[in-house]
């Protein structure tokens, strides 16, 4: 599975399990996101025992993306308690850590980790 934009693009690895983020997302509203968060929901939806999104190569996503993933993150986070999803950031990005660290209040089994 793949999106592939000019400025940004994301793929699916059905054998690690990884969703890659690269580039910059920047979409005018929420509307222009909901492809992606279906993207994440299929990848997550998959028979398969957890998930990771990789957002270390992703250089900038603007608030409606931010709000897209706190949004993917409550839709998934009652659906299977036993399904790991970790999210993994960029130490050197500070946005990236601002926003994910956010996500834990969203959902407490929520793995985050810098790299």
């Amino acid at each position: 599975m793949r999106i592939n934009e000019d400025a940004f693009q994301i793929e699916y690895n059905e054998e690690t399990r990884i969703v890659s983020f690269h580039g910059t997302l920047r979409m005018n509203d929420l509307s222009e996101f909901e492809k992606i968060k279906k993207f994440m929901r299929e990848a997550y939806d998959l028979d398969s025992p957890g998930l990771i999104l990789n957002f270390v190569k992703l250089d900038f996503m603007n608030s409606a993306g931010i709000s897209t993933l706190c949004k993917f993150v409550f839709d998934i986070k009652d659906l299977n308690p036993n399904k790991s999803v970790t999210i993994v950031g960029n130490a050197g990005i500070l946005w990236q850590q601002k926003s994910f660290e956010n996500l834990r209040k969203i959902w407490n089994k929520l793995t985050i980790r810098f790299e």
